[in-house]
């Protein structure tokens, strides 16, 4: 045949975050809840956010940023709210090592001390964005959806890339 070698086109590659299910067709990989991880040393302030996300997440709080780190280390978070008040080691720095730890979260800072300088410092630092309490229910709902779908934006990104690279035969 003169047409050329065959293209797989989009139809023909599953989705590289999807898996099949016995019959072959295709399902999400992932129905579970999203995990968030809180870290802030006022016990109010988890509660509230706790209360506000908890129906649709799977929620875990740490009130210094030793024990959240640890928390890091033994389990997956897709997103890690973090104060920048925190008693030890300051939640900028929690920001380096959280990151050092899992590269793939999404760290959203919280904080009563509004400052341009410390939101800029957190943002640099690789922070996804910024809360200044007090905030409402429906803000930090707000934040975390677009993080969320900003974090399953990349990661689609990725796994393309990755078939991509599959079908041209390129490491």
């Amino acid at each position: 045949g003169g047409r050329g070698p065959w293209v797989p086109t989009r139809d023909h590659i599953p989705h590289p975050l999807a898996s099949e299910n016995r019959r072959g067709n295709i399902i999400e990989l992932s129905m579970k809840k999203p995990s968030i991880l809180i870290v802030d040393d006022d016990a109010s302030v988890c509660g509230a956010i706790t209360r506000a996300l908890e129906e649709e997440y799977s929620i875990r709080d740490a009130s210094t940023a030793e024990q959240g780190l640890s928390l890091v280390k033994k389990e997956s978070f897709d997103i890690a709210l973090c104060d920048i008040r925190l008693p030890g080691m300051d939640g900028l720095t929690l920001i380096d090592h959280l990151l050092a730890e899992d590269p793939s979260i999404t760290v959203i800072v919280i904080t009563g001390y509004a400052s341009v300088e410390t939101a800029v410092r957190a943002l640099k630092k690789g922070a996804y964005d910024y809360l200044v309490k007090p905030f409402s229910p429906a803000e930090i709902r707000k934040v975390i959806e677009r993080a969320l779908e900003t974090r399953r934006l990349h990661q689609e990104n990725e796994a393309w890339r990755q078939v991509a690279s599959g079908v041209h035969g390129e490491d």
